[in-house]
């Protein structure tokens, strides 16, 4: 009878969930695994784009044996500050007590960074400009047809290609796409400041707001989002003119940005799935549980993903092992997806007198209430049964 470390798995997408997954796999000792990944090249998703990687994510790092060079490698966070167009603090929470609780730092740093830690620490075969068309089901055997003609068969098959998943919409029920409103841009400044070394800072506007934080001493990671649909290529100009009324230091970030690198998203996510597998075929991060990222926990819940999933699959046999991590992950991952729909929400009002509620209310809120549903979102101690 074949071992559990003698399956074989493939994986398709090779983000930041599909490489946790593949590094956390092979340190449990499974060796036949296969990476495929529809684009020819990663730069264009991780060139203009920074990532935080909160102690939820951080934790799992640290399982991994990563903590500590990406640590090195990024920027140390102790506050994230939620403002007004002047950077005027409405609420600021406080990351030292979670860094201390956790023993690990929240990080901000470079995505192409973190992309290529985890890639060279990974062994399994890779496979490029592979564009999965569907999956195939025939006689207990699974296979996964691309689009370039060829064929693959796997064991097991975990779909890690993010909110528009093939493997999902090839194998699983369609889901329904819930359009935010909002469009989103972002991009990486090469600007020294000497301010704001530590902190993250978010400004809320009229219907817009504007996060930057710095991931290294001379560059800072930005994102902008408007609730107007704007559908020609994005300028620095036009950017400049979106936010004139905000704090002067986020024209001199925005004009510190190639504007060729900037890049355009329009915000989706969808209800998190009920069940993330069905025969052999599992979903993880995205393709299972899209979120806004209002929260900066898309990457950080794909994280989770991966880790609890290689922890199943050492531990339980088969479709035990889906099912027990579709059950450890779920209520979490759906909470956060809820939780940061309703801040995109909030973080975007177009009223003045919703706005002035708003921002009152926020800057009463005690403290206390804020720390609870950060730990809430940054523990892994659920997952105790397992870990």
């Amino acid at each position: 009878m074949m071992k559990n470390n003698e399956i074989s798995i493939g994986i398709v997408g090779k983000g930041i969930g599909g490489l946790t997954l593949a590094l956390a796999l092979e340190q449990s000792g499974y060796k036949n695994i296969k990476l495929y990944e529809q684009s020819d090249t990663i730069e264009q998703s991780t060139k203009g784009a920074g990532i935080m990687l909160a102690c939820n994510a951080m934790q799992i790092m640290k399982k991994l044996g990563l903590h500590e060079e990406l640590t090195s490698e990024g920027n140390i966070l102790k506050r994230m500050n939620i403002t007004n167009e002047n950077l005027k603090v409405l609420s600021c929470i406080n990351m030292e007590p979670f860094s201390t609780l956790y023993n690990v730092n929240m990080v901000a740093i470079h995505r192409e960074k973190l992309y290529h830690i985890l890639n060279s620490k990974i062994k399994c075969e890779e496979f490029l400009g592979k564009r999965l068309e569907k999956i195939n089901l025939v006689s207990d055997q699974l296979s996964m047809i691309f689009k370039d003609s060829t064929e693959s068969n796997a064991d097991i098959i975990i779909g890690a290609d993010g909110i528009h998943s093939q493997v999902r919409n090839s194998y699983f029920s369609e889901v329904e796409m819930l359009d935010a409103g909002q469009l989103c841009w972002r991009g990486i400044a090469n600007i020294e400041m000497s301010k704001y070394t530590d902190e993250l800072n978010e400004l809320w506007g009229k219907g817009k707001r504007f996060g930057f934080v710095k991931i290294n001493s001379h560059q800072i990671y930005w994102y902008a989002l408007v609730n107007t649909p704007y559908n020609d290529p994005i300028t620095l100009s036009r950017l400049t003119y979106i936010f004139k009324d905000f704090h002067p230091d986020v024209l001199d970030i925005i004009n510190s940005t190639e504007e060729r690198t900037i890049i355009t998203r329009k915000i989706y996510d969808f209800k998190t799935l009920h069940k993330w597998y069905k025969s052999r075929v599992c979903l993880v991060g995205d393709a299972a549980h899209a979120m806004t990222p209002n929260l900066g926990q898309g990457a950080c819940q794909a994280i989770e993903d991966a880790y609890i999933l290689s922890e199943s699959l050492k531990r339980y046999d088969g479709e035990q092992a889906f099912a027990k991590f579709n059950e450890i992950r779920r209520d979490k991952a759906s909470w956060i997806v809820e939780r940061s729909r309703k801040i995109g929400n909030m973080s975007q009002l177009n009223h003045t007198i919703g706005i002035w509620l708003r921002n009152t209310i926020m800057s009463a809120i005690p403290s206390n209430f804020a720390y609870r549903d950060t730990k809430k979102m940054l523990d892994i101690y659920q997952y105790e049964s397992i870990l």
